[in-house]
């Protein structure tokens, strides 16, 4: 039986601490995202939101190693390396924090389908 690599979503603070942290934890999951050890799943909203937050002068000021150059490289190897869904016809509602509801709304095409 072959072993397929987990797919995941990643959420933007764990991407901004995987690019900003050496030693984190999240830098050891997107280096696995890199190699394709995972596969992270995105769509056209979050990568607007990972575009819209990396960039943000506010990170950039507080993360001086990174810079617009690398982050619009990570998102395009990220988007190259995904496997994108179209989640617009999913809709969750998540009353503690709204914004990331798109996040479960992505994973949720990606859930294998039972009979």
């Amino acid at each position: 039986m072959q072993a397929y690599p987990l797919r995941l979503v990643l959420d933007t603070n764990v991407l901004l601490s995987g690019l900003a942290s050496r030693s984190s934890a999240a830098r050891q999951v997107v280096d696995a995202a890199q190699t394709r050890k995972l596969i992270p799943l995105t769509s056209a909203r979050v990568l607007a939101e990972y575009r819209a937050v990396l960039l943000h002068p506010d990170i950039l000021a507080r993360f001086s190693e990174l810079t617009p150059k690398r982050i619009i490289a990570a998102l395009h190897r990220l988007r190259y390396l995904a496997d994108e869904f179209d989640s617009s016809g999913v809709r969750f509602e998540l009353p503690r924090d709204p914004n990331d509801a798109m996040f479960i709304e992505l994973a949720m095409p990606a859930l294998p389908r039972t009979s």
